[in-house]
This record gives structure tokens, C-alpha cells and sequence, in this order.
């Protein structure tokens, strides 16, 4: 995710925040055990985002992704 991060904000001393929202597809049927959770969010703040947020549920699209960052 750190290198995903780097290729889109190429060349910057100072990196804007982050906003990571993890979404996990498969296997996810009875939602995430809190364990599962913290995961997901510690692997965005190790990989540089300073905002990150789970979302589990139907597949979103561009938009709803974007809805949802701006909500945060």
C-alpha cells in the first residue's frame, strides 16, 4: 500500500493526507470480527494514510467511493 501511495503522489516532500478505505470483497458474509477490523485499519495507518475507514458491503462504485470520502 506504501508503494500504491508513492505512485500516486510522486515527488512530494510533503505528502497531502490520505484518506484509505478498506474494503474487503470475499468472505465477509456474518461482517468483520473486530480483530479483522483493526487489522485492516492498522495496515492503512502503517502504510502512511493518516485517515482510513472499513466498508463492508455490496461492491461500491467510483462515486459512492468518493461520497464517502468526502462524508469523512
Amino acid at each position: 500500500m506504501r508503494d500504491a501511495f508513492g505512485k500516486v503522489l510522486p515527488g512530494r516532500f510533503i505528502r497531502p493526507s490520505v484518506f484509505a478505505l478498506m474494503h474487503p470483497v470475499e468472505m465477509v458474509e456474518g461482517g468483520l470480527s473486530e480483530v479483522e477490523e483493526r487489522v485492516l485499519l492498522e495496515l492503512a495507518a502503517s502504510a502512511g494514510a493518516r485517515r482510513y475507514a472499513t466498508h463492508v458491503g455490496a461492491e461500491l462504485s467510483d462515486d459512492a467511493v468518493l461520497q464517502m470520502v468526502r462524508q469523512r
